[in-house]
């Protein structure tokens, strides 16, 4: 160390209490502090030190250990970085036998066992923290999550030993709130208690007093208020996530960066339900994301997406019923939606049985069947004939031309946004910036959901009389739909993986 206060006091190692604070005093009255304002703090220092029995003891092991201390200390901190909990403890360990009454020591231990998944020995080494420094409330927080943790680890059965563990960590959580109630952390980590014990409401009002918790909304709210929407999204309180969005961007600046920034997280968001087949409640946050930033492709073809997608499920029980369809025609739509969805795993094998088995039923049925039933599903559930359109079109088109049935040309479904496709019943507050006078029509258009980067248009081949024998076209019919579902397969494949990585805490 720089100093040394045995010699500042002048006393020997061994020195009593008494010895020390005698010392103490001389110097005092022989340099007083308005005499030399710097030496008599540093006197103070020492004394202080000195004469506290625990900071004697640390000061002690430090002159004697320093250096080695400081190796270890280095050492720790590298392993923790590098997530080699195993190695860091060790150091720890190392480190509190040179300085047994280092509590930053003891607390990074204790960290590096919570871990290791060691839920006891982290909570013995919390308790033992709380016992010698119950008034810091960092070592209050992690004592309760070594609760919480082991809570989450546990089978999720949200059993009674559960909810003890959740009951335990929300004790200590109070303490460290007692001690230091500005802190966000002990909020944070309470409102998680609820959400695992599926009591959102709670989880709502305990998120929102972290958010306010220092008394004011800034840059290091979002992370809590991007939980609040996902908890509002599963009580499907759309008018309610606006209002987070607005207190969202009021944590920011009002400039295009910041908006943008905010668009993507909540573009994260709907990712995350993309995933989890919940594409209405993806489709509330790529709105919102929109209004926003209504020029950012990823974030309008993800719109476009995830609105045909809800459209699509939203058709899925009605279809299921409805005679008007054949069984055939309904099991490829189905079979379709699955793989677009990501619930059927990718494989040409299977999509061409599919379309195998759906050619084969349509050699059993006349002409004028094969035509009617598609063009039923058009005009009924346009979000699921959007999904294999290109497919279908062919279908349209060669069983048309071969029997001479004039097939109608492909029209904007009524009650779609003219320019985005998106069903009107979402509202036109999607940002699209167009009225129906700007946009071309529905059938010189082709618009394909993206991700990371928008997926090209993929055209439909207009079949010209005579261009193509009958066989050459049956051909391209039974393969036509596979280039659109790979495209948009293999984008919300990637839209999975991403959402798995952002959200896999939460």
């Amino acid at each position: 160390m720089g100093s040394d206060y045995y010699q500042i006091l002048g006393v020997a190692s061994t020195a009593t209490r008494d010895e020390v604070r005698r010392a103490y005093a001389k110097l005092v009255r022989e340099s007083p502090p308005e005499r030399d304002a710097e030496k008599f703090a540093l006197i103070r220092k020492a004394y202080e030190t000195l004469s506290d029995e625990a900071a004697r003891r640390d000061y002690d092991a430090l002159q004697a250990h320093g250096e080695r201390v400081s190796e270890l200390v280095a050492r720790a901190h590298a392993s923790m970085a590098a997530e080699s909990w195993g190695d860091a403890e060790r150091a720890w360990k190392e480190i509190l036998v040179l300085w047994p009454g280092s509590h930053a020591a003891s607390n990074s231990l204790g960290l590096c066992q919570l871990e290791l998944k060691r839920w006891a020995d982290a909570r013995r080494t919390f308790k033992s923290l709380t016992e010698v420094a119950p008034d810091v409330a960092e070592y209050w927080i992690n004592y309760g999550l070594g609760y919480a943790r082991e809570s989450v680890a546990g089978d999720g059965t949200g059993g009674i030993e559960d909810d003890q563990l959740l009951i335990k960590a929300r004790n200590r959580f109070k303490v460290a709130i007692g001690l230091d109630p500005r802190n966000a952390m002990p909020y944070l980590h309470t409102a998680r208690t609820y959400v695992r014990q599926g009591e959102l409401e709670n989880a709502l009002a305990w998120f929102d007093k972290a958010v306010s918790a220092d008394g004011g909304l800034d840059a290091a709210d979002l992370d809590t208020l991007d939980l609040r929407c996902a908890i509002l999204a599963r009580l499907g309180r759309r008018d309610a996530i606006a209002v987070e969005v607005r207190r969202m961007r009021s944590c920011l600046p009002d400039e295009p960066e910041a908006r943008k920034y905010i668009a993507s997280r909540l573009v994260r968001l709907g990712l995350r339900w993309s995933e989890a087949r919940r594409f209405d409640l993806a489709h509330w946050f790529a709105l919102e994301a929109s209004l926003l930033d209504p020029a950012e492709e990823t974030t309008c073809d993800f719109r476009v997406f995830s609105g045909r997608m809800a459209a699509a499920f939203r058709d899925v029980d009605r279809l299921r019923g409805d005679p008007a369809v054949s069984g055939p025609l309904t099991t490829r739509a189905l079979y379709v939606l699955g793989r677009v969805s990501g619930s059927i795993p990718d494989a040409d094998a299977d999509d061409r049985a599919s379309v195998r088995a759906y050619t084969t039923a349509l050699d059993r049925a006349s002409s004028a069947a094969i035509i009617e039933d598609i063009l039923g599903l058009r005009r009924r559930y346009p979000a699921l004939y959007d999904l294999d359109d290109e497919l279908l079109g062919h279908v349209l088109d060669f069983v048309g031309r071969r029997s001479g049935i004039p097939v109608p040309k492909v029209a904007r479904d009524p009650g779609r946004c003219p320019r985005c496709s998106v069903f009107e019943d979402w509202g036109h507050a999607h940002g699209c910036g167009k009225s129906s006078r700007d946009a071309a029509p529905r059938s010189s258009r082709r618009e394909v959901g993206g991700g990371a980067t928008a997926s090209p248009p993929v055209p439909t081949p207009v079949a010209r009389p005579g261009a193509a024998s009958p066989r050459v076209t049956a051909a391209r019919r039974r393969g036509g739909g596979t280039g659109c579902l790979v495209l948009i397969a293999a984008w919300i494949g990637a839209a999975a993986a991403l959402a798995l990585v952002t959200f896999a805490g939460y």
